[in-house]
């Protein structure tokens, strides 16, 4: 669903997401609440980095290329001569490389959920029951109608339905700085690049916008 949000027109939105101009009831926000979990990013333990370095060289392909290798160095071994050793540490230094590429990229992927969970709010403003109320942003779920303003962060993923001069920051997603303007109208351009999307832990930097969420957690 949420891949081809940005295709429907705003009328549309609402259907596709089970929802309403009005906003969710009492009793679907807790229904969508017990189904989907909170709106949040999931703290996990501290970063144990000697535990997490050698997970990477206990995987199924790190475990074959060592394999490999010592294979090449027995065959060295039995018929010296034969180039089998440069083989072996060739091999080697491929596992080795594999590791240490794939733990910086699970610590880099781990600093950047930390960034983000600091740039999510704590309360936001909805409209549920027909009425706007402020709630905590963790109670968010799929089909909520959001009220943005400037000044705030986006608390999930949503897709815009209504915009008044709406201009976002999109530094924390893509790192580019510039305002983006924001647009209800349907787009073919892909979800990240659709200027009627608004992601979670963007700021709101001009105008205002209503917003049905599609994506939380």
């Amino acid at each position: 669903m949420s891949a081809q949000i940005q295709n429907a027109a705003p009328e549309q939105v609402y259907t596709l997401l089970q929802s309403r101009p009005a906003g969710l009831s009492a009793r679907e926000v807790a229904e969508r609440l017990a189904q989907a979990g909170p709106n949040a990013l999931a703290a996990r333990a501290g970063f144990r980095w000697p535990e997490r370095l050698a997970r990477q060289f206990l995987n199924f392909f790190s475990l074959l290329l060592d394999l490999s290798a010592l294979i090449s160095f027995l065959a060295e071994r039995l018929e010296p001569g034969q180039g089998m050793a440069l083989l072996g540490w060739a091999l080697l230094s491929v596992s080795v490389l594999n590791a240490a590429f794939s733990f910086l990229q699970e610590y880099r992927a781990e600093r950047a959920m930390e960034a983000l969970r600091k740039f999510l709010p704590q309360r936001v403003h909805v409209r549920r029951g027909g009425r706007p109320e402020e709630v905590l942003a963790s109670s968010l779920v799929p089909g909520d109608v959001l009220l943005l303003d400037a000044g705030e962060r986006v608390p999930a993923d949503a897709r815009l339905v209504e915009c008044s001069d709406l201009q976002v920051n999109n530094a924390p997603l893509t790192g580019e700085s510039r305002p983006l303007s924001r647009y209800p109208a349907p787009s073919a351009a892909p979800l990240l690049d659709s200027p009627n999307i608004a992601f979670a832990g963007c700021s709101v930097l001009k105008g205002r916008g209503t917003a049905v969420v599609f994506g939380t957690g």
